[in-house]
């Protein structure tokens, strides 16, 4: 609803709002956004700080300056090594793994970092989270 965007921050505060990508599905971003001015500021207002978005189903709404459907090898070639890798196999399904690929850069005011987050659920681009700290 638009009326959350009305929502009144406090310095140094965040929220975050699920927003739906299409009429078909589950298909969902959340976008966290973060007051960090010195008063209070509605949502709307406020520095975007986070975009999380799950991979489900086909989508016009939000884009990327890559593509969804690269591989890891894609990514790296691209990007780069990443600062951080993070491997996960099922206890129960042995079957199910995922491996996360995250780029950082230090922040230049707050100590959160700035993150690009790739997760692939067997070897598929799954999950990206984009998460900037000014």
């Amino acid at each position: 609803d638009d009326e959350d965007f009305d929502l009144v921050l406090e310095p140094n505060q965040y929220t975050w709002f699920c927003m739906k990508l299409s009429n078909e599905g589950y298909n969902t971003a959340t976008i966290y956004v973060f007051n960090g001015t010195d008063g209070n500021l509605a949502a709307r207002d406020c520095t975007l700080k986070t975009i999380s978005y799950s991979i489900d189903d086909p989508q016009d709404i939000l884009s990327f300056g890559f593509p969804l459907d690269m591989t890891a090898e894609e990514l790296f070639a691209n990007a780069g090594e990443p600062d951080d890798i993070y491997n996960y196999v099922s206890d129960a399904d042995p079957s199910y793994y995922s491996d996360t690929y995250s780029y950082t850069q230090e922040s230049e005011h707050y100590y959160a970092d700035c993150e690009f987050e790739f997760e692939f659920v067997k070897d598929e681009l799954y999950r990206i989270d984009i998460t900037y700290m000014p």
